[in-house]
């Protein structure tokens, strides 16, 4: 039985209830080097479906094609061989600046890692023609680089990740 006053059968079957696409989900297919302490655009160049066609494989752009609100996630692994990582960060840009930031840092400077791993999800608001990029920035102990590691073999359960979808009802 239905029980939500506004989704009735008749609208089930007639197909008339809103759907939350676009969406899209993309991995990496390929580690990428970061220079320390320097944000640098994530590389998700493998799309593993692309809904509405709101995702740039070639700039690494989601651009929602509609007005209204979207959930945009991402996550993703670092390694350092020399096991320096010492902050690992990401950072959500929208028209070309930094909105949102998330960190992902030790509480002693003295302490490090070969891998960190970081991921956010956030709602947004936004036009048609905005878009979306994300950005990875890592600090280490000994100044050196980091890489952002390759994702899995396998699509059905990449480490990598950049998607989005749009929110209905709100």
């Amino acid at each position: 039985s239905i029980t939500d006053a506004n989704i009735t059968t008749a609208k089930i079957a007639s197909g008339v209830l809103p759907i939350n696409t676009p969406s899209f989900f993309a991995s990496n297919s390929g580690n990428q080097s970061a220079s320390q302490n320097t944000a640098t655009k994530l590389v998700f160049s493998n799309e593993v479906w692309d809904v509405g066609g709101v995702y740039n494989n070639s700039t690494y752009r989601f651009t929602p094609a509609f007005s209204g609100k979207s959930n945009i996630s991402c996550g993703f692994w670092s390694y350092d061989a020399q096991s320096k990582i010492y902050q690992h960060d990401i950072k959500l840009s929208k028209n070309g600046s930094i909105v949102s930031t998330f960190e992902n840092r030790f509480t002693d400077s003295n302490t490090s890692a070969s891998r960190k791993y970081i991921n956010f999800n956030l709602n947004v608001s936004h036009d048609a023609d905005d878009y979306y990029e994300v950005y990875g920035k890592f600090v280490t102990t000994d100044g050196g680089s980091a890489d952002i590691m390759s994702s899995s073999d396998d699509n059905a359960q990449p480490y990598n990740y950049f998607t989005a979808f749009k929110l209905i009802g709100v």
